[in-house]
């Protein structure tokens, strides 16, 4: 604790009655001014800070006055033995600046005036800092090696000072506990929940301590570990397939323990089923946690279940395999195809693929086609698909008149069901045709018929279309091709052959 003092102050003239003699007089003051009181504030400190202490008098002093102090503790900067209160005061204050302390204590500061005392006291409390922990101590009891288990701490700062972590250590790397940023800083009051973990890396008990270092009074802080690595046992067996297609196949599986093995371990294997043949046994090595195998699989012709057992001291794992009887199966990828709109004249094409997906090889003998206009390219039968295996063919719709046509596709095959593989065709034939009409013109002329002339946008070629005059006011144009702008225009002919001239143009888009 330090006390720092700084001579007396006189308050403000706004707050006091000051006096304007520039001499200091030692005269006794009349007995109807004294001291009236002595206080200082703040009255109570934690750590560093300033307290400002204050005399009052009854009334103004008539003179000067000497003020006397003492003080029950002592202090490096002690507060004057004497001063003088100048005249016409009735106040003054000084400031103490106050240090940390390790020891609460508190310290009665005496004023005393023309032989009247008064106290003031000032709490000091202790600026120290403190480290608990909840728990004090961390049992995690059996884990099984490779395997780890994690449980928390709470560190709490109880202390006056802020106290400050600047490392935290395991005497044994198996428990480790959570990254901190160090140094880690816990004002007053304030905890933190570490995160410790037990990973043992062999079959024992073990035990170790967790050393937090800091600026608390009671460092470093050391908090008792234990737990017992347990040996590790077989946990799982899995294969990458569950299911098979009956055949001359393999199966990866794979044997694993909770844990790395403690010296070469040997795994018993079994199969319920001969068609599938497993090794009588597989050694996990020592240090790794899993070793693995291949289980053959042989034909079968009807649906069959096998189960694939590793056991070691009494603990067993299994693994089922669902095996397919051997067939011949075609399939295709869609069960119908549909063209839409094709223009007459016009050709279409689609693909669609199929998939050998029996167990054994399969042929396609033959293909047959129904409706007018359908065709299949791509695909020249005989051919044989092994299991897994697929062929693309395409269909062609080329039809030769307007509507609508529905076919299939039918695969004959050597498949096991006896049944061929069919697929729907549909699509319609499009006949374009642009159907004109015209306003007959008002003439004193005989008409003989009408002209229609025609070209492509882009065209200064026009050409007539009707093979012979139109006696109508109407012509329907049944030459488009799908995809063209025609421009189309109508000139009036009279009896004497005479032709008018053109009308205005109509542009038409065939789809």
């Amino acid at each position: 604790m330090r006390l720092v003092v700084n001579r007396f102050v006189l308050l403000s003239c706004s707050l006091l009655v000051c006096g304007t003699s520039p001499g200091l007089s030692s005269a006794v003051v009349p007995a109807t001014v004294e001291l009236q009181s002595f206080s200082c504030s703040p009255a109570s400190f934690t750590g560093i800070g300033k307290s400002t202490c204050t005399i009052e008098f009854s009334g103004k002093l008539t003179a000067a006055q000497i003020v006397y102090f003492t003080s029950t503790a002592p202090v490096k900067a002690p507060v004057p033995k004497s001063d003088v209160v100048p005249k016409n005061a009735t106040r003054a204050s000084f400031t103490i600046k106050i240090g940390a302390i390790d020891v609460t204590k508190t310290v009665t500061l005496t004023a005393t005036a023309n032989g009247v005392s008064k106290t003031a006291k000032i709490r000091l409390i202790a600026y120290v800092a403190k480290i608990e922990s909840n728990p004090t101590s961390l049992a995690f009891g059996p884990v099984t090696v490779g395997k780890s288990l994690a449980k928390s701490i709470v560190i709490s700062s109880v202390g006056t000072a802020p106290l400050k972590i600047t490392a935290i250590d395991s005497s044994r790397a198996v428990f480790k506990a959570s990254a901190v940023g160090l140094p880690l800083t816990l004002l007053p009051g304030k905890k933190h929940s570490l995160v410790i973990t037990f990973a043992p890396k062999t079959a024992a008990p073990l035990t170790a301590s967790l050393k937090l270092t800091s600026n608390a009074s009671t460092t470093p802080l050391l908090i008792d570990l234990r737990g017992t690595g347990t040996p590790s046992v077989l946990s799982s067996l899995s294969c990458s397939e569950s299911t098979l297609r009956a055949g001359a196949q393999t199966d990866a599986c794979t044997v694993k323990l909770t844990g790395p093995a403690s010296g070469n371990l040997s795994i018993k294997l079994e199969s319920s089923n001969v068609a599938v043949n497993v090794p009588s046994s597989v050694t996990i090595l020592n240090g790794s946690s899993f070793a693995t195998f291949n289980a053959s699989v042989t034909w079968v012709s009807t649906a069959q279940r096998a189960t694939i057992t590793a056991s070691e001291d009494g603990i067993a794992a299994l693994f089922n395999i669902q095996l397919t009887a051997a067939t011949a199966s075609l399939s295709a990828q869609i069960s119908s195809i549909s063209f839409g709109d094709v223009p007459v004249d016009g050709t279409d094409t689609q693909s669609f693929s199929m998939l050998s997906s029996g167990t054994e090889p399969i042929t396609i003998n033959s293909i047959a086609v129904t409706g007018t206009g359908l065709t299949v390219t791509g695909i020249a039968p005989p051919l044989t698909l092994n299991p897994g295996g697929t062929i693309s063919a395409l269909v062609v719709f080329a039809p030769m008149s307007g509507g609508d046509v529905t076919g299939s596709i039918t695969i004959n095959t050597t498949a096991s069901s006896g049944q061929p593989l069919q697929l729907r065709v549909t699509g319609t034939g499009v006949l374009y045709e642009v159907n004109l009409s015209w306003n007959a013109p008002v003439t004193s002329d005989a008409i003989a018929g009408y002209n229609i002339y025609r070209a492509e946008t882009g065209s200064s070629a026009y050409t007539v279309v009707n093979s012979a005059l139109v006696s109508g006011t109407t012509y329907m144009d049944k030459t488009v091709v799908n995809g063209t702008f025609y421009i189309y225009y109508v000139e009036t002919v009279d009896t004497s052959g005479v032709s008018s001239a053109p009308s205005v143009t109509l542009t038409e888009q065939i789809p």
